[in-house]
């Protein structure tokens, strides 16, 4: 699958969420044509690329969030029922539907008696891109529900790494919006109510935060300023006093470029930059809210130019 899609574009796209979106485009073009002189199987159900892909969206985001990566005949075709209940639009017969995503298209694989996608991250990756398409109502109500997934149990982020990685490509605004500044806040509510932050406190609320923006925030591309005051193992919290009392960034030769594990933090720095957060968590909101803004205002620029 992976071959034939580097054999189809010359180029590795710098995103993973663009390769993923190469992979469908040349499964469902070009599957079986290296080995049958160049013949593309006919789609026996009917639909076109786009509505396959509209399918592939809703089954994966509901298998996902089920947590269901195996799929049973009686499951995948269950769900499929549900889809055309809810989407008037998508007519087709199942057993058509499943045999071409198995012959015509190769994206799924038949083991046994159960079905599986040929690698998971394809499952996430049109989990992930269904979230995209959705309207703001409806993606403000989820991503609401992300949230409180997340504050439940801050692991999720690593247990469901590459959905997380993958959304915050692809709807990049919308998870700062709705999603990972919302929880900056929550964390910066709760630590200005502890007085005292002992090692466990510094622990945990460092860990969060660590995560936060890693998965969420991708601060190396998006909030550089924040990245190093809070990922880089060099720079600390204190140099957030600039001339003009804002975040300010050390010389580019004390600059180390990388991202170090949680583990290679020991505690009297993770202690050190949470009371730094304590203090700062306002202003540090403040810039992550401001490039987002950013975002927003090059765009109404750009249609003022028409």
């Amino acid at each position: 699958m992976f071959i034939l899609t580097f054999q189809s574009y010359s180029d590795i796209p710098q995103k993973r969420s663009e390769f993923y979106n190469q992979v469908f485009d040349t499964l469902f073009s070009f599957h079986d044509s290296m080995s049958k002189m160049a013949y593309v199987r006919e789609k026996l159900s009917g639909l076109s690329k786009e509505q396959f892909e509209e399918v592939l969206k809703l089954f994966s985001f509901i298998s996902f969030f089920e947590e269901i990566f195996i799929f049973p005949s009686n499951y995948l075709s269950d769900k499929l029922n549900v889809i055309k209940s809810k989407k008037k639009n998508l007519i087709f017969d199942n057993d058509k539907f499943i045999q071409d995503l198995q012959v015509a298209i190769g994206i799924l694989n038949k083991e046994g008696l159960d079905y599986v996608f040929p690698h998971r991250s394809l499952q996430e990756y049109f989990a992930a891109s269904y979230i995209e398409k959705l309207g703001d109502q409806n993606k403000k109500g989820l991503y609401q529900k992300l949230k409180k997934e997340i504050k439940k149990n801050y692991s999720i982020l690593i247990l469901k790494a590459n959905f997380y990685d993958l959304l915050s490509e692809i709807d990049y605004k919308n998870c700062c919006n709705y999603l990972s500044i919302p929880l900056v806040e929550d964390l910066y509510k709760r630590i200005k109510l502890i007085k005292d932050i002992d090692d466990n406190i510094a622990y945990s609320t460092y860990g969060k935060l660590l995560l936060n923006f890693h998965f969420l925030l991708k601060t190396k591309d998006h909030h550089t300023k924040i990245h190093h005051q809070i990922i880089s193992n060099e720079i600390s919290f204190t140099i957030i006093h600039g001339p003009n009392n804002e975040l300010e960034l050390p010389a580019e030769s004390d600059r180390i470029d990388h991202t170090p594990l949680l583990e290679s933090l020991n505690l009297p720095i993770m202690r050190e930059r949470v009371i730094d957060f304590k203090k700062y968590g306002d202003r540090i909101i403040e810039e992550l809210k401001k490039t987002i803004d950013e975002i927003d205002k090059s765009d109404q620029e750009i249609i003022n130019l028409i």
